[in-house]
């Protein structure tokens, strides 16, 4: 693998970062606020839009195998950007639901030649606290662009529907010339002197390689839910929030950027220090701030005034981002430092995250299928419960309920 080592080159390759999350944000969130404001897509296609573009970035990390060892990480990254920006060039033409399916299916193979490798160029060839201070600004730089990105998708969308896709299509331009720049430099320039020698490097505590697997294990478990949830938010979200507390395109995307904006803040901080890795009670915690998160979605719908509710649900995703942010970056930091195949854990860590994204999603499709039938209309009525309100906010039930096995399943892993 050829190692980013220079400060020039590794600031290059947050740029790129940055604008291939920015773009991706934009189009990614532009897609069902189209699909559900223009082609009325069912819940159901909203779901598999969530689904399909998740599965087939899982499959294709799964797939890679020995090519994520073997092969250039920048030559992967401009493979796969340059296809992500052929696939929403032709978004932009889309006229039905089916389009932007087949858009997401060719999406996700893509960006599975993207970020597993960046991830494992950023880091590869550092260690200790300069490992983790690089983790933390690709962290920051990603979900920064995920918050800013999402909440510009809204009010482009109000400019003209397909403006989202443009947006997207002229950042993955810029991404592919700044990852051609930063693979000249990865060619030419040697590793400045000093850069990460041991005096340079934290001690930390010795971990045993029994532990750092099990913590590998149990954060990738807990990201495969947490990121089944955010997925149920860029997806499926825009269902509820139309239906049942009546937001405008421009407030989603400001209260899914409020998650995306706290995630963020998280992994500023986590970033600073290593001292929380390794620490059972911090992925606990993680997981109960996201199963508290959902459970405030359901509660607004229910419970609060309808003044207040938006604001709660504000409050939810300000909750459930602070859960996702410490799983994510707790499944990152555990599968760089499992091993010196970087490549290969990186491509594990996306695979599961994919899988967990398109899994919970098709879960909640199924659990609002469920709560639709007539059958669950008479049970629910006899409870006085709108059977259309709690259809529309199954995924966030599901997704309470996900945080909580993900919440067991973890703990076991670590023992």
């Amino acid at each position: 693998m050829v190692a980013m080592h220079s400060n020039k080159g590794f600031k290059l390759l947050v740029l790129a970062v940055f604008l291939m999350q920015f773009g991706g944000a934009a189009g990614s969130i532009g897609v069902p606020i189209l699909a559900k404001k223009v082609f009325q897509t069912s819940f159901w296609g909203l779901a598999m839009l969530g689904v399909i573009g998740a599965l087939v970035y899982s499959l294709v990390c799964f797939a890679m195998g020995d090519l994520s060892k073997r092969a250039n990480p920048y030559k992967m990254m401009l493979l796969g950007t340059s296809a992500y920006a052929a696939t929403f060039t032709l978004a932009v033409f889309a006229t039905a639901t089916w389009h932007l399916i087949l858009v997401y299916i060719f999406a996700g193979g893509a960006t599975a030649f993207f970020w597993p490798m960046v991830e494992a160029a950023m880091a590869h060839g550092t260690t200790g606290q300069i490992q983790n201070r690089r983790i933390g600004i690709f962290n920051v730089s990603w979900s920064l662009a995920d918050a800013l990105g999402t909440a510009a998708a809204g009010g482009l969308y109000l400019i003209w529907p397909r403006l989202p896709f443009v947006v997207l299509i002229a950042a993955m331009m810029a991404v592919l010339v700044i990852t051609l720049i930063a693979y000249g430099l990865a060619e030419t320039e040697e590793r400045p002197p000093g850069e990460n020698t041991p005096e340079k490097t934290a001690p930390g505590r010795p971990i045993p390689q029994e532990t750092k697997l099990n913590y590998a294990r149990a954060a990738w478990c807990s990201n495969f839910f947490a990121h089944g949830v955010t997925n149920v938010l860029r997806s499926v979200f825009a269902a509820p929030a139309v239906d049942v507390f009546k937001m405008s395109p421009l407030t989603i995307g400001l209260i899914v950027g409020a998650f995306n904006a706290t995630r963020t803040i998280t992994f500023a901080v986590l970033r600073r220090s290593s001292a929380w890795t390794y620490r059972s009670s911090v992925l606990t915690g993680a997981n109960l701030l996201l199963i508290s998160g959902m459970a405030c979605v359901v509660g607004a719908a229910y419970f609060a005034p309808a003044d207040f509710a938006v604001g709660i649900v504000y409050f939810a995703m300000i909750l459930s981002g602070l859960g996702c942010g410490i799983i994510y970056y707790s499944s990152i930091y555990y599968s760089i430092n499992l091993s010196s195949l970087v490549a290969s854990n990186t491509r594990i860590h996306e695979a599961f995250l994919g899988a967990g994204a398109a899994t919970v999603v098709l879960a909640s499709g199924g659990l609002h299928s469920l709560v639709s039938s007539p059958l669950a209309g008479r049970i629910l009525l006899r409870f006085g419960l709108d059977q259309f309100a709690v259809s529309s906010l199954a995924p966030f039930i599901l997704a309470a309920t996900a945080a909580g096995l993900a919440l067991g399943v973890s703990r076991r892993l670590r023992k």
